[in-house]
């Protein structure tokens, strides 16, 4: 674990210190997130961000830095058991709460009225909440998320004015699920054959937003 918190932070500061200490504007922008965090059902969340944009040069090169704030969730049908209410087959519903220092690298590409970005990109993510929303009981088998990772990122964006819509889709790196307890065999499986968690599933997630530079 520690070898990867290392390595978060060694590309947090990469960021940092390629960031031009000169910015040629500033950003803010909000919206959705749809991700795969390992479990057999997507989630909904969202995300928050600041940022600055800096020109290399007298190019279309562009350095686009961020603080983001991430929201990712999804859902997993699990077995629970309590002395009172018997088996109860049900529902778990996680919501990952993370802070990530980002990077991307953008082509600024004129189009008559407005202005299209493509951008690639990396982002170190710190796990700062980790919340389930289960049935009562206790279940078969714990889950749980790593605390550091390192996403890549695929994006564009589209200026009109002083305003934006952005779309990106980021993979993880690094292994992030855990599992703890034994998972039910197919054979005697209570959930119908249900897609299972596999420790060491990695995140991954789409997003759109929109955003004002100022």
């Amino acid at each position: 674990m520690r070898h990867r918190a290392n390595a978060a932070v060694l590309t947090a500061a990469l960021i940092l210190a390629s960031s031009p200490a000169g910015a040629d504007g500033h950003f803010v922008l909000g919206g959705f997130t749809r991700a795969d965090v390992g479990l057999a059902d997507d989630g909904d969340g969202f995300c928050l961000g600041v940022g600055t944009v800096a020109v290399l040069g007298d190019g279309p090169l562009e350095i686009l830095a961020a603080a983001e704030f991430l929201q990712l969730g999804g859902s997993q049908t699990m077995l629970f058991s309590d002395p009172q209410a018997g088996n109860t087959v049900g529902p778990a519903e996680v919501t990952l709460s993370y802070l990530q220092p980002a990077g991307s690298l953008a082509i600024r590409l004129p189009a008559g009225p407005v202005t299209i970005r493509p951008y690639a990109g990396l982002a170190a993510a710190l796990k700062v909440g980790e919340s389930w929303s289960t049935p009562t009981g206790t279940a078969d088998r714990d889950l749980g998320y790593e605390d550091v990772d390192l996403r890549v990122h695929l994006g564009a964006r589209l200026n009109a004015g002083k305003g934006f819509l952005d779309a990106r889709y980021a993979w993880g790196l690094l292994d992030q699920v855990t599992v703890t307890g034994a998972l039910p065999d197919k054979a005697d499986d209570p959930l119908g054959g249900e897609s299972l968690p596999v420790a060491g599933d990695k995140v991954s997630f789409f997003r759109v937003s929109a955003g004002w530079n100022f």
